[in-house]
């Protein structure tokens, strides 16, 4: 890999946690070309107004794209028309999930699990360097005391049940070099969930 800035996609980017990652992203100057893939778009999801703006850099592309298929996850990849025929995604880092509550089990095993194992596979099929997957603190016991990687999980959740199964079906996937985030609760401007907005 060479010094200049990465090329990265982020999955779910129009999502609380995927559009204040591409925020930063670009506010920061870490990237020499960015994509984001979503179900939404960005005109009718929730950005506040600097992220509109953001979402018009233009270092960053919008694909619109429903991740449960595993062709549009083939569509990750392929280089946009008049961009550099050369240019080679070299992280994902998958935002993409069903966290909106009090769904059905079928919607969540979708959107969560078939999402990111599609996600993963063609990510290791087109040699990606880094596939990083943002997965819940749900997953792991309410008890208050300090946990091992290799501890039990105890998911609180049906979004966190299904998050367990995708960390571990990442570690069946030939080929892919990935890192499991799980942040605790994620709140912040524009939430819709947690805290609510403000």
């Amino acid at each position: 890999m060479s010094s200049a800035k990465p090329t990265v996609v982020v999955l779910g980017g129009c999502g609380f946690i995927g559009r204040n990652l591409v925020e930063y992203l670009i506010e920061n100057d870490l990237v020499s070309k960015l994509r984001v893939i979503d179900k939404v778009s960005p005109e009718i999801a929730w950005l506040n107004e600097k992220q509109k703006t953001i979402f018009n850099h233009p270092l960053v592309e919008f694909v619109s794209g429903n991740l449960v298929h595993p062709a549009t996850c083939e569509l990750l990849f392929l280089n946009s028309a008049g961009s550099d025929s050369n240019l080679t995604w070299e992280y994902v880092i998958n935002c993409a999930a069903e966290t909106r509550p009090g769904q059905p089990d079928q919607i969540y095993k979708e959107g969560i699990y078939k999402l990111s194992v599609n996600c993963a596979t063609a990510a290791a099929r087109y040699g990606i360097l880094k596939y990083v997957e943002i997965s819940t603190g749900e997953i792991c016991s309410s008890n208050k005391h300090k946990l091992k990687e290799s501890d039990d999980h105890h998911p609180s959740s049906l979004i966190a049940k299904y998050k367990v199964q995708v960390e571990k079906a990442l570690h069946d996937i030939p080929g892919l070099n990935f890192t499991i985030v799980r942040p605790g609760l994620v709140y912040g401007k524009s939430d819709r969930h947690n805290i609510g907005i403000y």
